[in-house]
């Protein structure tokens, strides 16, 4: 049987992550992230890969690399 997938508000991913939710809006803006699905009222869903993506941003960032950077470095993967 195959998993379901549930996709997290932006509250939720935020607290996944370490992240607010101020950050995630402005990592969406920057281009960091893929604009992710809505449901029916309009509230960001995020899936699990956006997640994981997440993560390595907040590496990243952990390292002092900038937006910019990190920019190019998802331009590689996504």
């Amino acid at each position: 049987m195959r998993d379901l997938v549930m996709p997290f508000t932006i509250p939720e991913a935020a607290a996944r992550v370490g992240l607010s939710a101020h950050t995630l809006r402005y990592y969406e803006r920057e281009g960091l992230l893929p604009p992710p699905s809505r449901n029916q009222h309009g509230v960001r869903m995020f899936e699990d890969s956006a997640l994981e993506w997440l993560q390595l941003v907040r590496c990243l960032r952990d390292t002092g690399m900038s937006i910019a950077e990190i920019r190019l470095v998802g331009a590689l993967f996504m």
